[in-house]
């Protein structure tokens, strides 16, 4: 109940972030802080988070930033095995940065990938392992539309899943950068 009272309230301040207010922040610093906020609660999941990149400059919303890769991560540590592992990767391709979140878990049925960001979808998976209100990837989804983000999934049942962020060409508005 307490994770979709937090899910609605993110809702909430996407809508009352209409005006979109973006800085230049470091991805590499943001993400790396999500995975050692995440590291204990992987602990306690019997999962181990590994985390490689480069700095790589975005705009973005930092608070809304942190709540879309937070989910990504819990996600991908939840839907995770005993001795899994959660890979977080930030890279710059060229003119874009990518931040890549995979795991090796229980991975999504072919069938069930395309659906996996609607509101209060629930995979099979998701409802054998109950709990899922499937609010966390409608809420990513919303957040990357928000962010302008492409957003991307790819995943193999019993093999794990990986979700792409593609953030856009870098803008030449000059901002104060935030670490």
């Amino acid at each position: 109940l307490l994770s979709m009272i937090e899910d609605i309230l993110c809702l909430a301040q996407i809508e009352e972030d209409s005006e979109r207010t973006l800085v230049k922040l470091n991805l590499y610093t943001l993400a790396r802080g999500v995975c050692a906020s995440m590291r204990e609660f992987a602990h306690k999941e019997g999962v181990s988070i590994s985390f490689t990149g480069e700095n790589a400059i975005v705009e973005g919303n930092v608070n809304l930033l942190h709540e879309l890769i937070s989910n990504l991560v819990e996600n991908a540590i939840i839907y995770n095995r005993e001795g899994g592992v959660v890979d977080v990767d930030v890279r710059e391709n060229g003119d874009k940065v990518s931040l890549v979140v995979s795991d090796n878990g229980i991975g999504i049925p072919a069938q069930e990938v395309p659906r996996v960001f609607d509101r209060g979808f629930t995979g099979s998976n998701g409802r054998a392992r109950g709990g899922s209100t499937g609010m966390g990837l409608y809420l990513c989804r919303k957040l990357a539309d928000h962010l302008e983000i492409q957003l991307d999934m790819k995943s193999v049942e019993s093999q794990g899943a990986s979700v792409t962020l593609t953030f856009p060409a870098k803008s030449t508005k000059s901002s104060s950068i935030q670490h």
